[in-house]
């Protein structure tokens, strides 16, 4: 359910040429941050438990795991085309408020719990990400439309 409505999303607001564009980024800074984070936050911290919300290939939710793709690609889509301080700073906070949504959705339906972790953690991490993928934006030249703006 997340993967397809972060597909759908993508593909209702993403140019193709971008979503190409910025198809690595949502393989590592996606996809390859949500398998780590839930092998370190399930497997190894026991902080969260995903209960049947998904199919499992080596213990990793699949489909929530690849849902991450999509979702970094509208976000680096998003940030790269903000043109004030205040669209930069509403993206950002968009998703990480978008994550704690989606787990406030999986707690309640039981098909998450949480152990020694809060949602305030949630927001935080999921902030921190994407924080480190707009600085790689940034470092790599991709967010010219940022620059001296107030």
């Amino acid at each position: 359910m997340v993967f397809a409505a972060a597909s759908a999303l993508m593909v209702a607001v993403v140019p193709r040429d971008r979503a190409q564009r910025f198809l690595g980024v949502g393989l590592v800074g996606g996809l390859g941050v949500a398998v780590a984070l839930v092998l370190l936050m399930e497997s190894i911290f026991g902080f969260w438990d995903f209960r049947g919300a998904d199919i499992r290939v080596l213990g990793i939710p699949a489909f929530l795991s690849l849902a991450w793709i999509p979702i970094v690609i509208t976000y680096s889509h998003w940030l790269t085309e903000s043109r004030s301080t205040v669209a930069a700073a509403a993206s950002l906070l968009a998703f990480p408020l978008a994550a704690v949504a989606t787990h406030v959705a999986l707690l309640r339906l039981n098909l998450l719990a949480y152990n020694n972790w809060t949602l305030v953690m949630t927001f935080t991490i999921s902030l921190g990400i994407h924080l480190a993928i707009g600085a790689y934006l940034h470092a790599t030249g991709q967010l010219p439309n940022l620059r001296g703006i107030t």
